[in-house]
C-alpha cells in the first residue's frame, strides 16, 4: 500500500508542485484526484494522465485507476511508479477528461523527483549480517564490553562495515 501524497478536487483545488519521490522509488506514494465536477459537467467519460519528465522529448501515459467512493465521488488514483521517478528534476503532468472522442477538460501541474544517494541497485540497501564470532572480533577490536547477551545478530549496512574496517586498520598503525 502506498502513502497518500495528496488528494485534490479538480476544478476547485489548485495542485501545488508535488514532490513525488526520490529517483527510482516504485509505488511508494499515490495521488488522488476527485473528478466528480468534471463528470457532472461533461457526462460519462474517462480520465487519463500524461507525464513529461525532465529530459524527455515526448509525454507518455501513466496508469490511473478509477473508482466511485462511498459518497458517490469519482476518484482517480495515480500510484507513482519507477518509470515516473526515473529522471531527476522537475516535470509536468497533464490530466485530461475525455467524453466520447473529445477532450473536455485538462489540468497541468508540476512535479519534482529528487536525486537518489545510491546507484540504483536495490542490493545496495541490503545489510551485511555479522554473526556472533565476527561481532566478537569487531567488539574486541573496538574495546566494546563483552559478553553481549545472545542471540547476537547485528546488521550493519555495507558502508558502515567498511567504515569499521577502516577504523580497525587505522588503530593497527
Amino acid at each position: 500500500m502506498a502513502e497518500v501524497l495528496g488528494s485534490y478536487v479538480l476544478g476547485t483545488d489548485e495542485i501545488p508542485v508535488l514532490e513525488i519521490g526520490v529517483q527510482s522509488e516504485n509505488q511508494a506514494v499515490e495521488i488522488k484526484f476527485d473528478y466528480t465536477a468534471w463528470h457532472e459537467l461533461y457526462g460519462d467519460g474517462d480520465i487519463g494522465i500524461m507525464l513529461l519528465r525532465k529530459g524527455d522529448e515526448q509525454a507518455f501515459p501513466a496508469i490511473l485507476t478509477t473508482e466511485q467512493d462511498e459518497d458517490g465521488n469519482y476518484i482517480a488514483t495515480w500510484v507513482v511508479d519507477a518509470v515516473a521517478t526515473a529522471n531527476i528534476g522537475s516535470g509536468k503532468a497533464q490530466l485530461a477528461y475525455i467524453a466520447g472522442t473529445q477532450v473536455k477538460k485538462t489540468i497541468i501541474f508540476r512535479f519534482v523527483i529528487k536525486k537518489s544517494l545510491y546507484s540504483g541497485d536495490p542490493i545496495d540497501y541490503l545489510p551485511v549480517v555479522v554473526l556472533d564470532e565476527e561481532f566478537i572480533y569487531i567488539e574486541n577490536r573496538l574495546g566494546l564490553p563483552h559478553p553481549v547477551e545472545p542471540p547476537l545478530v547485528v546488521a550493519i549496512l555495507n558502508s558502515e562495515l567498511i567504515a569499521i574496517e577502516e577504523r580497525l586498520e587505522d588503530n593497527d598503525e
